[in-house]
């Protein structure tokens, strides 16, 4: 049995504003009325990431299936980042799953010279790569760089 994951016994917690597409919904972690303050792409993206946003239901079936179809970004030279949905039943964490991307956004800092400061934030941020190693590589393609 298929269950609506809108206007019924299914609560999406931690989303603000839904997007409704052919092949699903999407979360924004936004309320729609913020929508023209969005200045890019990029930002655009990150109001959609599912981060902190959850399905909850009460159910008494022995098994569930959920299909979801994750968008995310790839920087050329990073390992893809894993996304992982997890399984909680009253309140105790019973699986993690990994999955597939759905919609992949691939990003080559070398070649577009124009890396959005809050994306190579999180690069550095999480050690996926220095800045020493950004400049060196943008250097290597003809990008001028600040020594």
């Amino acid at each position: 049995m298929d269950l609506a994951l809108t206007d019924g016994v299914v609560e999406i917690v931690g989303a603000l504003d839904l997007d409704r597409t052919d092949t699903g919904i999407s979360p924004r972690r936004l309320p729609a009325w913020t929508r023209p303050q969005i200045p890019d792409l990029f930002m655009e993206f990150m109001v959609t990431l599912g981060t902190g946003v959850r399905i909850a239901f009460r159910t008494d079936a022995s098994w569930i299936e959920l299909d979801v179809m994750p968008t995310g970004f790839e920087v050329i030279g990073s390992p893809p980042p894993v996304v992982a949905y997890d399984l909680v039943v009253d309140g105790t964490r019973v699986d993690r799953r990994p999955v597939d991307f759905g919609t992949r956004l691939v990003l080559d800092l070398a070649t577009t010279g124009k890396a959005d400061a809050a994306l190579a934030a999180s690069i550095f941020h999480y050690g996926e790569h220095t800045v020493a190693e950004a400049k060196a590589l943008m250097a290597a393609r003809g990008i001028p760089v600040r020594q």
